[in-house]
């Protein structure tokens, strides 16, 4: 399986201190991927570098398997977004309304007949499940 976003041997910190050493992520398509650890520990340090809003101290940061440095701002960010839990979203945007915007597909994908097939999913209900496959609404009874 390819891998869409990856981190490697990624070295953050902030001016005083160093809280990431030498970790690498893989975060590939139609996986869920975990960061699993105490507070304080990087996690959201290491996703805002993967998503370029964090500047990275030592190591790389690769889209579809190729150095995403070379992109710019704009090209990087039409492909990778960040919802951050902790900061201040626009009333009324839903994390569904997030994940089903996108740009058009480009005219290749289009002609090919693969345009925007993951929000034609998740508009049509097709991929709307929580994480323990239940369905929406269905409340987890214990557990």
């Amino acid at each position: 399986m390819t891998t869409a976003l990856a981190g490697h041997d990624l070295v953050l910190g902030y001016p005083r201190t160093t809280v990431v050493h030498g970790v690498s992520v893989d975060i590939r398509p139609g996986v869920v991927t975990a960061l699993v650890g105490p507070n304080g520990s990087g996690k959201s340090t290491v996703l805002r570098s993967l998503a370029r809003l964090h500047p990275v101290s030592s190591g790389s940061v690769e889209l579809d398997g190729s150095d995403s440095a070379p992109l710019s701002a704009r090209a990087f960010a039409r492909r990778v977004t960040l919802l951050s839990q902790s900061r201040p979203h626009p009333s009324g945007v839903t994390v569904h309304d997030v994940v089903t915007w996108s740009p058009p597909a480009p005219p290749s994908l289009r002609r090919a007949g693969r345009g925007r097939p993951a929000q034609h999913r998740a508009r049509h209900g097709a991929d709307r499940h929580h994480a323990d496959g239940r369905p929406p609404g269905r409340p987890a009874l214990g557990r």
